[in-house]
């Protein structure tokens, strides 16, 4: 049995009924509320168990996010720390280029 066409917990599955596919409509949570009355009874639970929609966290994607982030963080100080150092080489070669337009200037006749 397939479910298609879920909208607020109803679905509708393909039956075949005298060689035809026709589609019945049906709501979910009764059934899933019997199977886990028989499953309960079936594993002599003390107490029904109601079903919930449970979102866990994925904690292997939130840690390689987390790495993705550091490591980004990390190049981002590397690339701050190289347009530091460019700038810095930058001025230096500024004020050689100053000093050595200078000495032309007094050396030329």
């Amino acid at each position: 049995m397939r479910g298609s066409g879920r909208t607020g917990g109803e679905w509708s599955v393909p039956v075949a009924k005298e060689d035809q596919e026709i589609t019945r409509s049906f709501v979910i949570e009764p059934f899933a509320l019997s199977y886990a009355e028989g499953q309960r009874i079936r594993l002599l639970l003390d107490k029904f168990v109601r079903l919930k929609d449970r979102w866990e966290p994925d904690h292997q994607f939130i840690e390689s996010a987390r790495r993705s982030q550091l490591r980004a963080e990390s190049q981002l100080d590397s690339l701050q720390s190289t347009i530091a150092e460019t700038r810095r080489v930058l001025e230096a070669s500024r004020k050689l280029l100053e000093k050595i337009a200078e000495r032309e200037h007094h050396t030329q006749p």
